[in-house]
């Protein structure tokens, strides 16, 4: 659903010339195991063609620990369960959102799932 957002986004930017260079996108990851470094090199390098038009930027933590504080003050918690076979996995539970944040870095609007199901 947060990819279908920023695509959608990143779509109107791209129509509308006077947006051109004025929006940048952040995504940041809450997945440390599937959203790696490489992971989002390759999905930075594969938007570089409309970097001046919209740039994106990648983010993720490299542990869970350092998600813990993001997570909570963003309506989240982490915690540990075990699988089936007693191996430890990390549950990350977090509400999806998108932040409208200004060029003086004011969040201005809070978009959460139900408002981004709509755009779709």
């Amino acid at each position: 659903m947060a990819w279908n957002a920023f695509e959608a986004v990143r779509e109107k930017i791209k129509a509308d010339p006077q947006l051109h260079g004025k929006v940048r996108l952040v995504f940041f990851s809450f997945d440390p195991v599937h959203d790696s470094s490489e992971t989002l090199q390759f999905l930075a390098d594969s938007y570089k063609a409309d970097g001046k038009i919209a740039p994106m930027a990648f983010i993720a933590s490299w542990s869970t620990f350092f998600l813990k504080h993001p997570c909570r003050v963003r309506s989240g918690n982490i915690r540990s369960n075990q699988r089936a076979r007693g191996e430890p996995r990390v549950v990350i539970n977090h509400l999806l959102k998108v932040f409208l944040i200004d060029r003086r870095g004011w969040v201005r609007e809070i978009y959460t799932s139900a408002f981004l199901n709509q755009m779709s």
